[in-house]
């Protein structure tokens, strides 16, 4: 494996590697998973007030920071500029 560009297409655990304001490069693990299509289940596991929300979500990936309280659409500007190492396996916690 070696770092890419290109974001997951699949669900799993993956290796980021970004820069944060200052230009210092970081690493991370985070898990991409599959938002679910149904977007009445969607509404209810997040607790949506808005329908509309639950359509934006339904079937995409969203990035979840190991250990970490940040979460975004893997489709969102944010991770435009992140190199991405994966899919690896599921880590230990301690």
């Amino acid at each position: 494996m070696e770092w890419t560009k290109e974001a997951p297409k699949e669900p799993g655990y993956y290796w980021i590697l970004d820069n944060d304001e200052d230009g210092t490069a970081w690493t991370s693990i985070v898990e991409v998973i599959q938002m679910p299509d149904n977007t009445d289940e969607l509404k209810d596991l997040l607790e949506l007030e808005s329908p509309d929300e639950a359509e934006k979500l339904a079937g995409k990936l969203l990035v979840l920071y190991v250990g970490d309280s940040n979460a975004l659409l893997l489709d969102e500007a944010e991770l435009a500029e992140v190199s991405w190492y994966g899919p690896i396996e599921e880590p230990e916690i301690p």
